[in-house]
C-alpha cells in the first residue's frame, strides 16, 4: 500500500509540474466574438482588372491573440492575403500565406500601400456592385462575413450614399452566414 500512495504522490506532483510549465498563452474561445472590423472596403476594380484589393481595420478586444488566415467571396475566384513594402527603392507586393498575426487589445489597418486582400479574378459583377460579402476566416474566431462597401477609384462609395463613407463597426458574428 505504501508504494502504491507513493507512486500516486510521484505521479500527481509530477501533473503539477507540467502544468505549471505548459504555455499559458491565452487562447479565446473558438467562435468568441473578441473581432471587430471597421471601415470594410473594396476598390472598385475597372473592366476585366485581373485584381481588385479589399481593406479594413481588424480591432482584436481579446487579452488573447488571433490570426486572420484566409477569406474568400464568391464575387473572386481567390483571395489572397499580401503586404506591400518598399525595397530597394521599388514597392513591391508579397503574398502572405500564413496570413496575418492579430495581437490582443490591438487594431491591425489593412490599407492602401500596405496589407491588404487581394481579390483574384474579380467576376464582372463586382464592378457594378454597391457592396460585396466576404467572409474571414481567423484562426481563433471562426468565419465571420462582413460586408464589404465598393468604393470607387477615388475612394467614393459606389452605392450613391453617402453614409456609406463612414467607418461604421461592424461586430462579425451579427453578420455571419455561414
Amino acid at each position: 500500500m505504501t508504494s502504491f500512495r507513493a507512486t500516486a504522490l510521484a505521479t500527481a506532483l509530477g501533473s503539477l509540474v507540467l502544468a505549471a510549465c505548459a504555455d499559458r498563452t491565452p487562447v479565446p474561445p473558438p467562435g468568441a466574438n473578441h473581432l471587430t472590423i471597421h471601415d470594410a472596403w473594396v476598390r472598385q476594380p475597372p473592366p476585366g482588372a485581373p485584381v481588385a484589393a479589399g481593406y479594413m481595420t481588424i480591432h482584436n478586444d481579446s487579452d488573447a491573440a488571433d490570426h486572420l488566415v484566409s477569406a474568400h467571396t464568391r464575387f473572386a475566384e481567390d483571395i489572397e492575403i499580401h503586404t506591400m513594402r518598399m525595397a530597394n527603392g521599388m514597392m513591391q507586393m508579397r503574398h502572405l500565406p500564413d496570413g496575418i498575426a492579430l495581437p490582443p487589445n490591438s487594431d491591425v489597418a489593412l490599407a492602401p500601400g500596405g496589407l491588404h486582400l487581394m481579390l483574384m479574378s474579380p467576376k464582372p459583377e463586382l464592378a457594378q456592385a454597391s457592396e460585396i460579402p466576404i467572409t474571414l476566416v481567423f484562426e481563433h474566431g471562426g468565419a465571420k462575413t462582413i460586408p464589404y462597401v465598393v468604393r470607387n477609384l477615388r475612394g467614393d462609395s459606389t452605392s450613391g450614399h453617402p453614409h456609406d463613407d463612414v467607418s461604421t463597426p461592424h461586430t462579425p458574428d451579427a453578420h455571419a452566414s455561414h
